[in-house]
């Protein structure tokens, strides 16, 4: 099994090019450094056969080949390996703009530190259930 690219943009990169392959049934393939097949075990035979794969060449894969290969896409798939979701502050920070430190009240600079601080608990224990 494959392992995600963590962060190293040439493997997203590398990992993104599959579609290429794996939609015309191709799942082993060169041309690339470290990822050289599809990371899901062998097709049964049979399953493989009632698939509608694309044909390489044809009026559907082309198209496929030419926007899954295009220089400036693969660059924009290469910064998506340093993403890093911010779910989990923007969450923090709902948090504290609705229930404890509401823009439309002055809090003095204490009542602001008290007001982080009841929040902080209350946030950790809900990240946990995301």
């Amino acid at each position: 099994m494959q392992k995600p690219s963590q962060g190293n943009a040439t493997d997203c990169v590398e990992q993104w090019k599959f579609i290429v392959y794996h939609t015309a049934n191709i799942h082993c393939w060169d041309g690339c450094r470290h990822f050289h097949q599809c990371a899901h075990p062998p097709i049964p035979r049979e399953t493989e056969r009632r698939k509608d794969w694309l044909k390489v060449g044809s009026p559907a894969h082309d198209p496929l080949k030419e926007v899954a290969l295009n220089k400036s896409l693969l660059n924009d798939i290469g910064m998506l390996a340093k993403f890093i979701h911010t779910g989990i502050s923007n969450m923090y920070h709902g948090l504290m703009a609705k229930k404890y430190c509401q823009k439309v009240q002055h809090h003095s600079y204490d009542g602001m530190r008290a007001r982080t601080q009841l929040a902080v608990p209350e946030d950790n224990h809900n990240v946990a259930r995301n």
